[in-house]
């Protein structure tokens, strides 16, 4: 028992550690495109700015009940991996934008980093035992901090890339989070053990079937879908507001210079 807990708690480890690093990149937009923006980099509109903000997060959220899914089916290791190794792609091209809906695709495909959320929780619980579990999923949901982490340095990397290169300076920061999420990708390939639900396995339809019988796991589903949901566009409307009210302070101020 005390053998399978210690590595149990080194599966822990290394979920928190991954959720973590999620969680950054997926408030990368955050920080990236609103720096693009003000710095006038890309001559983004309102409307636009505010779909860039949103879509990650609400891609992240549209993605965890098939991931959480394809944990039940076919492991946490796996899925986690995979996760980690395919959203780093859409990072590294992200350096080649130019466009803006090169930039929103992209940004919708490595907002799926978010779905890491419902993978780490099946993949942690999977582990502990019930005694356990509690305490144990709420170290993995300390990996929120990641979004922290974004805030607080995202900025500070962005300006010393600026510094070496104003133009182009800022596609490394993308390129950075991409090397990053392969770098745990790999530590969760070589050193995590999967696990997977023990029984009968069980095709799409029947990991579905809870949700038609349930009403109430049903609801508290789509509940924290809908959370996210409306986090994304709270976060357009929010940025819709601020730059309106910026807009409407610089014509009165236009309007009292010419008076």
């Amino acid at each position: 028992m005390e053998q399978n807990l210690r590595f149990a708690h080194k599966i822990l480890f290394l979920n928190t550690l991954a959720f973590t690093i999620c969680f950054a990149c997926w408030t990368m937009n955050g920080v990236l495109v609103t720096y693009l923006v003000d710095n006038g980099i890309f001559n983004w509109s309102v409307v636009e700015t505010g779909w860039l903000l949103g879509i990650p997060i609400l891609s992240g959220s549209i993605t965890r009940l098939p991931l959480g899914i394809l944990t039940d089916k076919y492991g946490g290791k796996v899925v986690f991996a995979w996760l980690l190794l395919g959203c780093s792609i859409p990072l590294f091209l992200i350096y080649f934008v130019h466009s803006y809906w090169t930039y929103f695709l992209l940004s919708i495909c490595f907002g799926m980093v978010g779905a890491s959320f419902a993978v780490g929780i099946a993949f942690t619980s999977i582990w502990y035992p019930k005694a356990w579990q509690g305490r144990a999923l709420g170290i993995f949901g300390m990996g929120n901090a990641g979004a922290a982490l974004t805030t607080f340095l995202a900025p500070a990397t962005l300006n010393a890339l600026s510094a070496i290169d104003p133009e182009n300076g800022w596609r490394w920061l993308p390129v950075i989070y991409g090397v990053t999420l392969i770098f745990i990708g790999l530590i969760f390939l070589f050193f995590a053990k999967n696990k997977k639900v023990t029984g009968q396995i069980k095709t799409t339809t029947e990991l579905l079937a809870p949700l038609k019988k349930n009403s109430g796991m049903a609801f508290r589903t789509l509940l924290l879908s809908g959370f996210w949901f409306v986090c994304s566009i709270f976060t357009m409307v929010v940025t819709l507001l601020c730059k309106c009210i910026q807009n409407i302070a610089d014509i009165r101020r236009f309007i009292n210079l010419s008076i």
